[in-house]
């Protein structure tokens, strides 16, 4: 199964034949041991097609003020 991967910014990754891994975003077979370990120790990265989108924090009172009737 291959998956969309890009270096983390700072390292410099070689592929198998010893060759730089590009800059940018590439495809690798997680399947193959090679790519599957440098996924699990964090040299390349999974990059997500669908960019997740932050979400504000709300601000919840739990005080209420009792008012005289």
């Amino acid at each position: 199964m291959t998956v969309k991967v890009a270096v983390p910014k700072g390292r410099t990754v070689l592929d198998a034949r010893g060759r730089k891994c590009p800059a940018g975003v590439f495809s690798v077979n997680e399947r193959d041991p090679f790519w599957a370990r440098l996924l699990r120790f964090g040299d390349i990265v999974r990059v997500d097609a669908k960019p997740v989108t932050e979400t504000k924090p709300v601000a919840v009172s739990a005080t209420k003020e009792a008012s005289p009737k």
